[in-house]
């Protein structure tokens, strides 16, 4: 009798095996598929709209969803990205033509009214060249330092710059376009800053600061699987990036019907 009832228990368990497990699995896969899937949709910051592979939202979004070198923080509607360690507003993004406009973060000027602190290290502005290139639109200019005293003769040739705090005390900083950089070797300025800026157009020499502080400048990104992903695109995929491989990954849901359960989002990689 024991042994009847032990098996009608093995039984028993074998079939609510069989009916729950697939159950317990197709609603595991259902959190995956709705984790893949909502994580790597286009994302918004402030006036940007619509941003997508190569960039992710570090706040928001698992690394998977865009290259690497193209992690975006979000602060306050304004976007920043970190190239070479140096961080960068993004004033523009135009995904179709692949470029944008960026500030370096010392730089721009979200604050008229706040004094910026001048820099810890003078370093250039330098940005990755495998996956940025400057454009024919920008112009280097340099800014300077901890100045002597700037000669009557220079006036025309300079804005008046912008100041920043340097311990307690504030000090001017001028910006000149890299032609003109040599009148000012008499200034005997400590430290610079080579910066790109927008090609000034005015024949008023205040705008130059104006230019350099709020139009930043240009670069064209490539180098992040454009046709591998134009692939995924076609497909019907979203495109990723798998840092296991070092390449673009295609993000498919693939849907089966289980009781109106839709199944995992996988990776598939298309060949281009």
């Amino acid at each position: 009798m024991a042994k009847v009832s032990s098996q009608m228990q093995l039984a028993f368990t074998v079939i609510i095996t069989f009916i729950f497990l697939p159950l317990f699995f197709s609603q595991f896969l259902v959190t995956a598929d709705q984790m893949y899937t909502s994580s790597c949709k286009p994302f918004s910051c402030g006036t940007f709209t619509n941003l997508k592979y190569p960039f992710w939202n570090v706040n928001t979004q698992p690394s998977y969803c865009g290259h690497p070198q193209f992690k975006l923080e979000c602060q306050k509607g304004h976007l920043i990205i970190e190239i070479n360690s140096q961080k960068f507003y993004i004033l523009s993004i135009n995904q179709s033509s692949q470029l944008l406009r960026i500030s370096r973060e010392d730089f721009y000027d979200i604050d008229p009214n706040h004094k910026k602190y001048c820099p810890k290290d003078y370093i250039n502005v330098d940005v990755d060249s495998h996956f940025f290139n400057y454009t024919s639109n920008n112009e280097n200019y340099t800014a300077l330092y901890e100045c002597g005293h700037l000669l009557q003769h220079l006036i025309l040739e300079i804005s008046d710059g912008f100041v920043c705090r340097k311990k307690d005390m504030m000090q001017a900083v001028y910006v000149v376009s890299n032609s003109k950089l040599s009148d000012f070797v008499t200034m005997n300025c400590k430290n610079r800053i080579t910066i790109p800026g927008i090609k000034n157009t005015s024949t008023n020499s205040s705008d130059v600061v104006m230019g350099f502080l709020n139009k930043g400048f240009e670069v064209r990104w490539s180098g992040v699987g454009e046709e591998k992903c134009r692939a995924c695109m076609r497909s019907g995929a979203t495109c990723g990036f798998d840092r296991s491989k070092i390449e673009v990954t295609c993000l498919f849901k693939r849907s089966a019907t289980a009781k109106g359960l839709s199944y995992t989002t996988f990776y598939v990689n298309i060949e281009v």
